[in-house]
């Protein structure tokens, strides 16, 4: 989703350090591929693991990845040793209180490989460990990936914004305050009214959003 190369390999510590892309389209977030969850590690491995997966755990949103191709009972080993590492291990007594405010996502891999009974029985078990709308994507056939990103940019930023690039025959262009609409989120949908105004509906915090308006001279409203 960032556009970015990493390592790919299924051997222990090949992966611990931590790869950083930005999403390939804006708005500017960072997306950080750390190590899984690993149970039953021995001790003076524990630390190593801490260093890293604390990365994780003081991110805005947390994504967990599970391979939705492994046996049922190995895919729910790995979901339990999962939460059990987030809230045993990770998470002190004040933040296990207050678990539902942390954001939190699941998505199932390589659904391309699974027929959709077998699909079906992975997401009721995903949803029995506590996550209520788990998603599928598969990287290869490029499935769900639209959804996967817009529910990310929805956890992160709530519901997308309106705003009205207002044309003027003095002063900078239009394309330019667009330019700096791209520049700071993702537009989902514009419209060219017959005035010249434009109408975009955009992924965007709500920083940039307060940014872009107040250096607008005026030319830009949010609806």
């Amino acid at each position: 989703m960032s556009g970015k190369e990493v390592l790919v390999e299924d051997k222990l510590f090949s992966t611990l350090e931590t790869t950083v892309g930005r999403l390939a389209a804006s708005p500017r977030v960072l997306l950080a591929d750390t190590i899984g969850f690993i149970d039953n590690l021995p001790s003076a491995t524990l630390d190593a693991f801490r260093a890293t997966l604390s990365e994780a755990l003081e991110c805005d949103l947390l994504v967990v990845l599970v391979d939705a191709t492994d046996p049922v009972r190995e895919f729910e080993r790995k979901i339990s040793a999962t939460q059990r590492e987030i809230n045993a291990r990770y998470l002190n007594q004040d933040e296990l209180e207050n678990l539902d405010e942390r954001k939190i996502m699941c998505a199932l891999t390589k659904i391309e490989s699974l027929t959709t009974e077998q699909l079906a029985e992975k997401k009721s078990i995903v949803k029995r460990h506590g996550y209520s709308s788990p998603l599928a994507i598969s990287v290869h056939q490029e499935i769900g990936l639209e959804g996967f990103q817009d529910a990310m940019l929805k956890q992160l930023f709530g519901k997308t914004a309106t705003i009205k690039l207002i044309n003027s025959e003095t002063g900078r262009s239009i394309e330019g305050y667009l330019s700096d609409v791209y520049e700071s989120g993702m537009i989902i949908d514009k419209q060219l009214e017959k005035n010249g105004d434009i109408l975009v509906e955009v992924w965007i915090n709500q920083q940039s959003l307060a940014r872009l308006v107040s250096n607008s001279n005026g030319r830009i409203e949010v609806k």
